[in-house]
Order: C-alpha cells, then sequence, then structure tokens
C-alpha cells in the first residue's frame, strides 16, 4: 500500500510505502474480505493518493481502501474514519487521488476491502 500525504501546501511525501511487490500474488481478494497495516504517524498529516497493487481483476472493477482508527484492543475500529471505492485498470498500482483524509498524530489502520457494493474478481490478489 502506498499513500501519498502533503503536511502543507508546499510539502508532500510518502508516509507508507511497501516497497516493490513481488508480482505473484498475495493474500486473495474475495468477497468481504479485508486485509489492514498498521501506521504510526508523528505528526498531523492529509493524505491526498493512496494506492493497493493489485493483480488479476478486470478492468473497471471496484475495491475499497479505507482508513481506520486505533481500537482499544489495538485492532482496527469498526467504522471506517475514511474510505474511497477504487476502480481497477490493470495489474499494478490501482489507487485514488485528490483527497483530503486529515490525520492527526496517532494510530491508524490502512484497510484494502472487497466489500457487499465492490465487483472486484474473486481470487483477485493483494500484491505485496
Amino acid at each position: 500500500i502506498a499513500a501519498l500525504v502533503s503536511a502543507g501546501a508546499a510539502q508532500a511525501g510518502t508516509i507508507v510505502d511497501t516497497g516493490t511487490p513481488s508480482g505473484v500474488g498475495g493474500y486473495l481478494l474475495e468477497s468481504n474480505d479485508s486485509y489492514a497495516g498498521q501506521i504510526t504517524l508523528g505528526a498531523s498529516l492529509d493524505i491526498t493518493d493512496i494506492a493497493a497493487h493489485v493483480l488479476g481483476g478486470n478492468a473497471g472493477e471496484t475495491f475499497t481502501i479505507s482508513v481506520y482508527t486505533n481500537a482499544a484492543n489495538n485492532l482496527p475500529s469498526s467504522n471506517a474514519l475514511y474510505g474511497a471505492s477504487v476502480t481497477f485498470g490493470s495489474d499494478g498500482w490501482n489507487g485514488v487521488s485528490g483527497k483530503s483524509w486529515h490525520l492527526d498524530a496517532g494510530t491508524y489502520w490502512v484497510a484494502v476491502e472487497v466489500g457487499n457494493a465492490d465487483t472486484l474478481t474473486p481470487f483477485a490478489t493483494l500484491d505485496y
């Protein structure tokens, strides 16, 4: 998962970069699946672009990328703080841009999800 952020009008940078994906797959994405990774921010910021490396979908299908707060049990909270539908284009990085998702300093979870309203092909994979 990659996220591009701006900490102010003149600053931008990457807060999470999982590195170069293997290109051979990873986690299967099926109906009602969700995979999340925890991030901790030392300062507040705004996420403007966010993407996941997904393989095996068909152009035009959808999945969701969401941000959750950290619950008391150190797991994602039950309700997303932010979320966006992502349209799969081709194998590789698929995401959204132009967001203004403000996050204060703290711990969060970034999730790739296939929910009831999403159409991503069963057995597409979240590459890592």
